[in-house]
């Protein structure tokens, strides 16, 4: 219904082309994006001032006791979608909307409000036509839209009807479709030159056509308002995360942080060359296809955020701490990383009582396993049956092959595992057949095939220095901790 009624509004809007918030839904067909700035985007310069944060100053976010000012935001926000489908799409309509603004002023063109009220009344019943439930003042708070904000929308689409039906001759009585007006709009924007000098502009400049330019800040102004909100606070997280951890480092040089981030980020290619399905590609061609700008990963806070966390680890540990953190964990580390099976799984549902979800009680699913494992005397019975009678669509697609499971890992009854794993010497080939067991929502039976021996000091001690990686980032900040401009 949300996207069939996305049409009805596009077909009553014939809006400027928008960029919509990454919802996954449509956008309204040129009109308002399924998820619009909360200003016009013929008025990005309202957006709050992008000048680092202080006091009662607005702020783009706070962590604890941690500002992160608009200006530090924006060139964030630039440098992960500015060059993205999203960031593109938003210059591009920016753009448009100031040149609609000029071709409106030469053309002495006036909107007024009696007009878009008229449309908007228009939009209105249609809207409650089409049975959609709260009209369109509930699909404006759906999409966070408000009403101000819509009909400057609106009234953008209406210059842009209004003059593409002058300049192409179309008659009052007659529709000008949304690819009319567009084509028009774009032989505008080329006949006036249209010029969007690459990233990371330098001068200061996004978009220019004739004598309407972009600035920088006026495209990330507009540009914050439309990347997903759940995004927004991502990059909010990272920026102050990367702001606490450096301020537990002051001891350290800047000259020593910078070595870090480019180990860091030779890590990251190492790690990415090694993986089968990104042959022929870079890891900075691979950022760049999401958008973010190549010449800005050595500032992006993820990385910074990574680099600051190992240095951290060195820096309070070295390698001897490492040994002492393992030998005071070691049931920790050795059952999350420790000896291992790769085992197989044949799953029934079952509950406490039948309902129409579980076919069976956990008695019946228990009784009907016991059946089944007096059929199996090999791992290739196992696979067959896991195959044929699993009720696990993932691993019964695999005939029943689940994981590596260590001695500590959740995913399994902790009456598996502690038949899996006895006195920690490796499984007798008789009791490789585990269960019937009970799980979540069902009885297992468990093929307990081939083991990995605990692995040797130095990959253990490299997953120690990961698991204090994460301590330290968890200690400096959550999400939780995260307040942004979204929810001011």
């Amino acid at each position: 219904m949300r996207r069939a009624f996305l049409v009805l509004v596009s077909l009553a809007l014939e809006l400027p082309h928008a960029t919509a918030r990454q919802t996954g839904e449509a956008s309204v067909r040129q009109g308002a994006p399924a998820q619009a700035p909360e200003r016009p985007a013929s008025a990005p310069e309202s957006a709050p001032e992008s000048a680092p944060a202080s006091g009662d100053e607005p702020a783009a976010a706070r962590g604890r006791d941690t500002t992160l000012g608009f200006a530090e935001f924006d060139r964030l926000v630039l440098a992960r979608h500015g060059s993205g489908e999203t960031g593109r799409a938003a210059l591009k309509h920016l753009l448009n909307a100031r040149v609609l603004e000029l071709l409106a002023r030469e053309a002495k063109l006036s909107i007024g409000t009696a007009d878009v009220d008229r449309r908007l009344a228009q939009i209105e019943k249609d809207v409650i036509a089409s049975g959609e439930k709260g009209g369109l003042a509930a699909y404006l708070k759906q999409n966070g839209i408000t009403l101000a904000t819509f009909k400057e929308f609106l009234r953008l689409g209406m210059i842009q009807e209004t003059l593409a039906r002058r300049a192409l001759g179309i008659p009052d009585t007659q529709a000008v479709s949304g690819d009319q007006q567009e084509i028009w709009l774009d032989q505008v924007l080329r006949a006036r030159g249209v010029d969007y000098p690459p990233p990371p502009w330098s001068t200061g400049v996004a978009a220019r056509c004739g004598d309407v330019t972009v600035t920088t800040a006026e495209f990330a102004a507009h540009l914050r308002l439309q990347v997903d909100a759940a995004t927004l606070r991502e990059d909010c997280f990272q920026a102050l995360l990367a702001k606490r951890l450096r301020a537990k480092l002051p001891a350290l040089s800047a000259a020593t942080v910078e070595r870090a981030v480019d180990a860091e980020l030779e890590r990251r290619r190492r790690e990415f060359a090694a993986d089968p399905k990104n042959q022929g590609l870079s890891y900075e061609q691979a950022a760049s296809a999401t958008g973010i700008l190549p010449e800005s990963l050595r500032d992006d806070p993820a990385v910074r955020s990574a680099a600051l966390a190992t240095l951290w680890v060195d820096t309070t540990y070295g390698p001897e701490g490492l040994k002492r953190v393992y030998q005071d964990e070691r049931a920790h580390f050795d059952g999350r990383y420790g000896e291992a099976y790769r085992v197989r799984i044949l799953f029934l549902r079952a509950a406490v009582l039948k309902n129409q979800l579980n076919p069976r009680t956990f008695e019946e699913a228990e009784r009907d396993l016991g059946l089944l494992r007096a059929e199996i005397e090999s791992e290739a019975d196992f696979r067959k049956l896991a195959a044929k009678r699993s009720e696990d669509a993932p691993t019964r697609d695999k005939e029943g092959l689940f994981d590596w499971v260590t001695r500590g890992d959740e995913r399994l009854p902790q009456d598996a595992l502690s038949k899996i794993f006895r006195d920690g010497s490796p499984i007798a080939d008789d009791a490789r057949l585990v269960g019937p067991v009970r799980s979540s929502g069902g009885v297992l039976l468990v093929w307990v095939g081939e083991r990995r021996p605990p692995p040797p000091w130095e990959t253990m001690a490299s997953y120690v220095h990961r698991e204090l990686r994460k301590r330290v980032m968890d200690e400096a900040l959550v999400p939780a901790d995260v307040n942004t401009f979204l929810e001011e």
